[in-house]
């Protein structure tokens, strides 16, 4: 295998605080289930839907798709794959 130096890519203070807050938040609800859930439960406390909660279903609705997509999917057709079936011809 051929090494090559990394890729740097410029950040400052900011940049790197912000990464660290995405990775945490992804630590504690890595699915966003909880979240999900929450809304969910406050959906059911409140029976009046809101424009919130319109776009939730919708929400709900694409991300239960995507999961079957990706149930359905075969490990051929998966992004990692594709660049190697590129040159295969």
């Amino acid at each position: 295998m051929i090494r090559r130096n990394p890729t740097l890519l410029p950040m400052n203070d900011n940049d790197v605080q912000s990464i660290r807050d995405i990775v945490d938040r992804e630590k504690v609800d890595p699915t966003g289930e909880q979240k999900l859930a929450a809304k969910m439960q406050r959906m059911a406390d409140n029976p009046s839907l809101t424009a919130e909660d319109y776009q939730m279903l919708e929400n709900m609705k694409k991300w239960k798709e995507r999961e079957e997509l990706e149930r359905n999917m075969k490990p051929a057709e998966t992004s990692g794959s594709a660049t190697g079936a590129r040159f295969s011809s």
